[in-house]
């Protein structure tokens, strides 16, 4: 189906969306059990750890669209800044990180989880707007979606307990508002 997610918020100083300051905005869909499975993804991206990465390379608040047509799936992360000097040295960073991680994660033996995560990697694109950092991920929605199935198996396959924002996924829908 095809969607579009927005959020914003900020994160926690252990890399963890702010339940404070984190909320959904708008959310379309041709199908609007869609956006739940959406949420639930995201949530577990959060709960696996990943946001850490971008704890000390993002402003003080973010911006977050997740999109999906019919060949591919978006993500963008956006973030302002002090200053466009700063912007860009964020760029800098990020693009070095994101060099260094590939190079960690294309090694012989690499596991499921590297291999996914390098696919990820690989189509991230850094960019800077003024003071605006924005990190764009593109990725075709025949090599996402089995990635994506996977996860959300994995996911779903663990005890239900309270995630990092104190919501346990099978009952609380109030950051879903």
């Amino acid at each position: 189906s095809q969607f579009q997610v927005s959020a914003k918020g900020k994160l926690t100083k252990e890399g963890r969306l702010d339940p404070k300051s984190f909320r959904w905005g708008p959310a379309s869909s041709t199908d609007e059990r869609m956006i739940d499975v959406i949420k639930e993804a995201v949530e577990a991206i959060n709960d696996s750890g990943y946001l850490q990465y971008l704890q000390d390379t993002i402003g003080k608040d973010f911006n977050l669209l997740l999109q999906q047509d019919e060949e591919n799936i978006m993500a963008i992360l956006q973030s302002e800044l002090e200053s466009a000097e700063r912007a860009n040295t964020k760029k800098g960073s990020l693009d070095l990180l994101i060099a260094t991680v590939k190079m960690a994660k294309n090694r012989p033996g690499a596991d499921q989880n590297d291999k996914d995560d390098l696919m990820l990697l690989e189509s991230a694109k850094i960019e800077t707007d003024g003071k605006k950092v924005l990190i764009r991920f593109t990725v075709p929605k025949a090599i996402a979606m089995p990635m994506i199935q996977r996860k959300l198996a994995e996911e779903k396959a663990k005890p239900k307990a309270p995630n990092s924002t104190g919501m346990t996924k099978s009952t609380d829908n109030s950051a879903r508002k």
